[in-house]
């Protein structure tokens, strides 16, 4: 019933939408999802989920950081429960917009690092030119 997985936003999002996915399917689908190593953000609207399957989501959303996103309208989970799993999802988004942060922040540190190794041996061969001459 996968109806499509997309990168939109370079994110990777898995559509199933209206796919009648109920309790027991969601069951197999939150331990294919939980830390699943691309997929980021999940609809799951128009499906006859219920609190059960809302507490399965909490706990795949808990257990997973790389989830930043998942829509669970037109089920029958409660607003409450909703509310607490868009929750989870905001701390997961938070989570990995430090740690992309911090990847950039390494990334542009030895950016700078190779261009004033550069800049240095440039230096260098220039001094030497010059004391050539």
């Amino acid at each position: 019933h996968v109806r499509k997985v997309t990168k939109g936003n370079c994110q990777p999002h898995l559509d199933l939408v209206n796919a009648d996915i109920n309790d027991a399917v969601l069951l197999v689908l939150v331990s294919l999802l939980t830390n699943h190593p691309t997929i980021t953000s999940v609809d799951l609207s128009a499906n006859p989920l219920t609190e059960v399957s809302g507490s399965l989501i909490l706990k795949m959303v808990e257990a997973s950081p790389k989830i930043t996103n998942v829509v669970l309208e037109d089920t029958y989970i409660s607003k409450t429960l909703k509310l607490t799993i868009s929750a989870g999802t905001r701390v997961n988004y938070m989570k990995q917009a430090r740690l992309l942060e911090r990847t950039l922040t390494k990334q542009s540190q030895r950016y700078e690092a190779a261009v004033l190794s550069v800049a240095k041996k440039k230096i260098d061969v220039l001094m030497t030119l010059h004391k050539q001459h």
